[in-house]
């Protein structure tokens, strides 16, 4: 059962309470349900969003979310090395 079950909130929540299965089975049941709505609901808005602004505008948008977020990382990834070398 255990490599059936992917995602680190679910395996955190097995890991912690392992002895009671049924406060396992509930809290995987949650995260579950919680994962499902999120596909559900990201899949609604992101088909929304393509019929109305198309598909090249939509990852237009997206690389505009997401772009800043990624300079971020590579700016702070690359001051972690500088400062590993002294």
């Amino acid at each position: 059962m255990l490599n059936i079950i992917k995602g680190p909130g679910i395996n955190y929540a097995i890991e912690e309470t392992i002895s009671d299965l049924i406060i396992v089975e509930t809290q995987y049941s949650v995260l579950a349900s919680f994962h499902n709505f999120g596909d559900i609901a990201t899949a609604t808005i992101s088909g929304s969003l393509i019929l109305i602004l198309g598909y090249n505008r939509v990852f237009l948008h997206a690389a505009w979310l997401i772009g800043p977020a990624l300079l971020i990382i590579i700016l702070l990834k690359k001051k972690a090395i500088e400062k590993k070398r002294g």
